[in-house]
């Protein structure tokens, strides 16, 4: 299996992860088709209040996590949309899940050198990174979630 198809499928499992996360919360999570632009869940909330989730998986530990900047990192803030960062769970250990609101993405987002040392971008073809240091504090942050 190819290097981007295994990407594709570890994010397709992430989606899942956190669908059926929202679920036992008892919120109505229904996944979009890949590669849906902006978000992967469209949600209720138990108080039907509706929300989006941007889920980000990621297997690989102390690297940074690639978000589009046109529609996340420097898009208009939406309070509607939210983004769960999972790490799939490895053996018996379960999942990890980080949320965050789209401020704290914009916050993160401010935290990030634009070049390297050598001066050339970190910024490729319009993808920007966020370092894990920024979202591992938001560990288990469901309370995030409207009601």
């Amino acid at each position: 299996m190819s290097s981007y198809a295994k990407r594709g499928e570890t994010g397709i499992s992430g989606v899942q992860l956190v669908a059926n996360e929202l679920v036992s919360h008892g919120y109505k999570a229904l996944v979009m088709p890949p590669y849906n632009r902006g978000f992967d869940i469209n949600c209720v909330s138990p108080q039907s209040m509706p929300f989006k989730v941007e889920v980000k998986c990621s297997t690989s530990i102390g690297t940074q996590v690639p978000l589009q900047i046109k529609s996340h990192l420097e898009a208009a803030l939406q309070r509607d949309l939210l983004y769960v960062f999972v790490r799939p769970p490895e053996g018996p250990s379960s999942a990890g899940f980080f949320v965050m609101t789209h401020a704290e993405i914009h916050a993160a987002w401010a935290k990030m050198p634009r070049t390297k040392p050598d001066g050339t971008p970190y910024v490729i073809k319009g993808t920007g990174y966020i370092d894990w240091k920024h979202i591992n504090q938001h560990r288990g942050s469901w309370n995030k979630l409207p009601n």
